[in-house]
């Protein structure tokens, strides 16, 4: 019922660059000032992408869980709305905000020779209060209380499929932490060294992140099979 799409922000925004005078003003350089590059908001997420925009009714967010939007899309009947769901329309979207905080540089020399090293600690934390889960959820008119349950089964199991692409991506932070280390003839050389590192490593946790999001929602058939990790199929039944 929804799919995983990765998205890449510039690495700039958070590493800087090390051997030029920054771009943007809010850049900043690790290795000048790095206590002004911790949790500068570098973010890598999944999000789930949705089906067509209605008009929104925002439900309040409780304090470390991710706020979630109901859109609601309007149908003739339940049988209209059930077509449309059956159509492979994608009506969940699940963004999550993981940010990066990276630890003070420090420099040394190669175990072997006159060379120089510059090293960094990456570290990861999933922020629930900067993560949204977005769902959408058919109606049409006189709806009966039969009607209003089968929907809200519906957005119930939709929103738990929503509320697993979170949990993938907070349990990605957890492991994904780690230590980066240039090297080069000069501090410089290993400095440039290490910026060149670091942005292999932003592609390289994107695919990371890529993968594991693909594999839930394989598993999950979108939330179509959410029984599959022991969860409620996402589908509308009509009663009668």
């Amino acid at each position: 019922m929804s799919r995983a799409t990765l998205f890449s922000l510039p690495l700039a925004a958070l590493f800087g660059a090390l051997m030029a005078k920054p771009a943007f003003a809010d850049n900043c350089d690790i290795f000048i000032n790095p206590a002004d590059c911790q949790n500068t908001g570098w973010t890598i997420g999944v999000i789930a992408t949705a089906g067509g925009v209605a008009a929104a009714a925002t439900a309040a967010a409780a304090k470390g869980k991710p706020k979630v939007t109901e859109t609601k899309r309007e149908f003739k009947d339940c049988n209209e709305a059930v077509s449309w769901l059956n159509s492979s329309t994608e009506t969940g979207q699940a963004s999550s905000d993981i940010k990066p905080t990276v630890g003070k540089p420090v420099t040394g020399k190669t175990d072997a020779g006159p060379g120089h090293t510059a090293t960094v600690d990456v570290k990861w934390k999933f922020n629930p209060d900067g993560s949204t889960t977005t769902i959408e959820v058919p109606e049409w008119p006189n709806m009966t209380p039969a009607d209003k349950a089968a929907v809200q089964k519906y957005k119930d199991a939709l929103k738990a499929h929503e509320d697993g692409h979170h949990k993938v991506a907070k349990d990605w932070a957890a492991k994904e932490s780690t230590k980066i280390t240039g090297e080069g003839a000069t501090p410089e050389e290993a400095r440039a060294d290490l910026q060149r590192k670091l942005e292999q490593y932003q592609q390289d946790a994107q695919q990371r992140l890529d993968g594991e999001t693909a594999a839930y929602d394989a598993k999950t058939s979108h939330g179509a099979n959410q029984s599959a990790v022991g969860g409620q199929d996402v589908k509308l039944t009509c009663p009668g």
